[in-house]
């Protein structure tokens, strides 16, 4: 019998076991966990120097940057994720990491919510089995059945968000495989959020053309090859490279080339030539009261105060 047994919301299904890393203090992936191990590298967070492959990960939520989505994604293609992600608060940056994986990779990993009684709880507890959105926790290690390492995709279309003409249009089909896969995501967080409906927006910026590995550049990769394109005018955030001078700069051709190629991909998507973590500066600032998607940190901190 299971020491402690906890329902809570399933941000996304299925099946893991494990050793339990527990913390109650939040922890950014980018700059935080390594892409390419997994092992905790923010030296100010108590469980530094741990590795999170193949643990249930127990924290709060995220901390910080956009950004760890693109790392969350990159460690569970590389094979170094967490067994599963128990959250005491919804996550909605780490959550899409795992959703990306899973629309567009087939790569999955369980994510829970069990909220603050139920995430106190399992400070104590050492080993963890998630199935069918249960929580079974152990202070000792079980003989229990294996469970797929991979969970098996299934897709799930919310069905509490009002579509308009053109989002079913999206939805199945009419306009490319790639704005279909978008329009899935777009629809799996929306639903997290409690959204009921969707709005037009004028404008985009795009946080993911920073390199974390070379799950980034086959994510935007494989947008193109689909035949992705932007419907708005969108910018882009700087990538991790000087674009035209990286080379005179000695930077190692293993960041060099992956890195500008990320950038040609949303270039390709018909994104402007910006490169920039500050879009409020350029020409194309929003003026008050337009509905915008901007993603980089301090981007959406200036977005939704000014």
């Amino acid at each position: 019998m299971p020491d402690i047994s906890l329902s809570g919301r399933s941000l996304v299904a299925g099946s893991a076991q494990g050793e339990l890393l527990y913390s109650d203090v939040g922890l950014s992936f980018w700059g935080g966990v390594d892409p390419f191990s997994g092992e905790i590298i923010d030296r100010h967070h108590p469980l530094w120097g741990e590795v999170l492959a193949h643990r249930v990960l127990a924290i709060p939520s995220g901390r910080g940057s956009c950004t760890g989505s693109s790392v969350l994604l990159e460690l569970i293609l590389n094979g170094h994720a967490p067994a599963a992600l128990v959250f005491e608060h919804v996550d909605d940056i780490l959550t899409l990491g795992v959703l990306i994986a899973e629309q567009m990779f087939h790569r999955s990993i369980p994510v829970m919510c069990v909220g603050r009684e139920g995430f106190a709880a399992l400070r104590d507890v050492r080993y963890v089995q998630i199935e069918a959105g249960l929580l079974s926790g152990f202070s000792q290690p079980q003989l229990m059945p294996e469970v797929p390492a991979v969970a098996v995709y299934t897709p799930v279309l919310p069905s509490t968000i009002t579509l308009n003409c053109r989002d079913r249009e999206l939805l199945e089909g009419g306009h490319g495989k790639a704005a279909q896969v978008a329009m899935h995501i777009i629809l799996r967080i929306a639903e997290l959020q409690g959204a009921t409906e969707l709005l037009d927006i004028t404008q985009a910026h795009i946080d993911g053309c920073i390199y974390t590995g070379p799950a980034s550049l086959r994510f935007a990769q494989q947008l193109v090859a689909w035949g992705a394109n932007v419907s708005v005018p969108t910018t882009l955030n700087s990538i991790s490279v000087d674009k035209r001078r990286w080379r005179e700069q000695g930077i190692d051709v293993a960041l060099g080339v992956p890195a500008s190629q990320l950038g040609d991909a949303y270039l390709a998507m018909g994104a402007k030539v910006s490169f920039t973590c500050a879009p409020y500066l350029l020409d194309s600032a929003p003026k008050a009261g337009e509905q915008i998607v901007w993603a980089e940190s301090n981007a959406v901190v200036y977005a939704n105060s000014v």
